[in-house]
């Protein structure tokens, strides 16, 4: 954890490497963000993809672990720690 120099954060004359993460990363986020959270209710309501109901909560308590995680990482780090990924 630390603050990002001021260069890494431009959007303008990112290194290739840099570009590729960037855009890795954003289709990662749009992925977790917007198709698994619909795609997992839908999936269970086919029953040969059912695993266990144990099984699947566990699998909604880790996700509100890591939420939580990342909504408290936010709250109470220094906000030049965190502003790069509230971008």
């Amino acid at each position: 954890m630390g603050s990002w120099p001021l260069d890494a954060l431009e959007v303008k004359g990112m290194s290739p490497g840099m570009a590729l993460h960037h855009r890795f990363f954003q289709f990662m986020l749009l992925l977790g963000g917007f198709a698994a959270g619909p795609l997992w209710p839908i999936l269970l309501s086919f029953p040969p993809l059912r695993i266990s109901a144990r099984t699947h909560v566990i699998q909604a308590g880790i996700l509100l672990l890591g939420l939580l995680t990342l909504w408290g990482g936010m709250t109470n780090l220094p906000p030049e720690w965190v502003t790069w990924f509230l971008d």
